[in-house]
């Protein structure tokens, strides 16, 4: 009698492996991303003001990364550099962001080109600087060689404001007596009178009702018909 032998049935069941999940450190900022650079400050000192505007892009900010999904396979992805003026400080954000990669971040390459960025606009504002003093140097000697010239520019400035100024008389009081008072650099005590006078009336004929900068004209026409020297 022949014996059938019965073997134990083994089923193989073939599964999805789960893919692993990314371990990344949550962004610093959920929207905006890893806070990577922040500006040096000090006694008058913040380089955040050489930072506004400042974004950039690149694969160099990130190395060794490890992607899931979509990104696989990724050793280096795009990273982005911002300056958050809000904030105050430099983000970086990636493709994929701490859900579906971890890198490792160049700190060291971040803070090299971030550096480098603020030392050309440091340049280019000390170089608007030296611009601005010359020619305010210039100005204040061209002022100097020529005060009765300075005068008449000066006195023409003032009528403005003393015309702006009596618009609202009462609230402006303290400071109209400030200018009658004051001396001024060019303009003398009787020039500046003659100046406020000049304004009191016009405000007076027109009711209050008057555009200062386009009676601007009638008054140069006044200095002129004086005759008189502004510095006076």
């Amino acid at each position: 009698m022949h014996k059938i032998l019965m073997l134990p049935l083994t089923l193989i069941v073939a599964g999805c492996v789960a893919q692993e999940k990314i371990a990344a450190k949550p962004y610093d900022n959920p929207t905006k991303g890893y806070v990577v650079y922040t500006p040096e400050a000090g006694y008058q000192r913040w380089d955040g003001i050489f930072l506004e505007g400042f974004h950039s892009t690149g694969l160099q900010y990130l190395d060794n990364c490890v992607a899931s999904g979509s990104l696989t396979p990724a050793k280096r992805l795009q990273g982005y550099l911002r300056y958050d003026e809000k904030d105050g400080v430099v983000y970086l954000a990636y493709n994929g962001g701490p859900s579906m990669a971890r890198c490792d971040i160049n700190y060291d390459i971040i803070r090299a080109e971030v550096e480098q960025h603020i030392g050309r606009q440091k340049s280019v504002a000390e170089a608007r600087a030296i611009e601005s003093n010359r020619k305010r140097e210039q100005a204040e000697q061209r002022r100097a060689d020529n005060p009765k010239a300075a005068a008449t520019e000066d006195s023409i400035e003032l009528f403005v404001k003393y015309c702006e100024l009596l618009k609202d008389a009462t609230g402006n009081a303290s400071h109209i007596d400030d200018l009658r008072a004051m001396k001024h650099d060019y303009i003398g005590p009787v020039m500046n009178a003659i100046t406020y006078r000049y304004s009191l009336n016009l405000f007076r004929n027109t009711g209050g009702n008057v555009y200062c900068q386009a009676v601007v004209p009638q008054f140069k026409e006044q200095l002129y018909s004086l005759g008189i020297d502004p510095t006076k």
